[in-house]
């Protein structure tokens, strides 16, 4: 497998320069030798290529964070669903992938995670599979929050409806995304050495941000702060809480998740 330049980031600040591949590079993450993994992939023209491509479609609000711009629906807003609403929207969810799959496979960014880290389309079943990436845009936000993303966890077993929710908790989930454009404030990518232990938790932190605009156990927690560069690879842990600093012009990145379920899947 090919290497890239490499930066590894920890949160007691032993951080190295290296080359890595990115199945090394998720080795890393899955050893606790790294927090952080940051590889020069791409030049800043083939990184904006790749934004471009026309196998994604069409950037729409995200209904929970008004900060942010996506494609398509993504696994953390069916997670939010609760009760006679969840089939439905799972529905909705996995129609909607089926379709865009079918493009969303051609992509640059997918047919490489899918060489590079020998990675395939995580599935619920024979028919129904997971969504796997979304452009998001930040627009400049002109808010008093302090962050343009909201300090969250993914984890694709936080469902605020268990009993209807089909998935549990993997052995290892991973955030994995690609600058396309940074915001003239550079404004970083934070990750935080605290891991919510449940969704109660997770949706407390979040109302306590919305309310205080701020989040008192991250005051007391170790952090990561980087500014993420055009054609640059950001893999990390997706349980921990991270967020977007504010954005004061547009900011753009392509994203998704690898879970470690019997190999390396590819979902959001």
């Amino acid at each position: 497998m090919k290497k890239y330049n490499a930066e590894i980031l920890n949160f007691d600040g032993t951080n190295e320069s290296t080359s890595l591949s990115i199945s090394e590079s998720l080795s890393y993450l899955e050893s606790d030798k790294a927090n952080v993994v940051l590889l020069d992939i791409l030049s800043d023209t083939v990184a904006e290529s790749w934004w471009q491509d026309k196998n994604f479609p069409d950037l729409n609000s995200h209904k929970f964070h008004t900060s942010l711009r996506a494609t398509g629906i993504t696994l953390g807003q069916l997670q939010r669903t609760e009760g006679c609403n969840f089939v439905k929207k799972m529905d909705q969810y996995f129609e909607s992938s089926k379709n865009l799959n079918k493009g969303l496979k051609k992509t640059k960014f997918i047919e490489f995670l899918s060489q590079e880290a020998n990675a395939t389309t995580y599935k619920l079943n024979d028919e129904r599979e997971f969504m796997l990436a979304t452009k998001r845009s930040y627009p400049r936000y002109t808010g008093d929050k302090p962050f343009s993303f909201a300090p969250h966890c993914d984890v694709i077993s936080f469902a605020r409806d268990p009993e209807l929710w089909p998935l549990e908790e993997p052995k290892k989930q991973y955030g994995v995304f690609l600058t396309i454009q940074g915001a003239v404030n550079e404004s970083a990518f934070t990750l935080w050495d605290h891991k919510p232990a449940s969704r109660e938790e997770l949706d407390k932190i979040s109302k306590e941000y919305e309310k205080n605009h701020n989040v008192g156990i991250l005051n007391q927690s170790q952090s990561i702060s980087v500014v993420t560069k055009p054609g640059q690879l950001c893999l990390f842990n997706s349980r921990a809480l991270h967020a977007i600093d504010k954005c004061e012009s547009e900011r753009r990145t392509i994203g998704t998740f690898l879970i470690n379920n019997n190999g390396w899947k590819i979902c959001h």
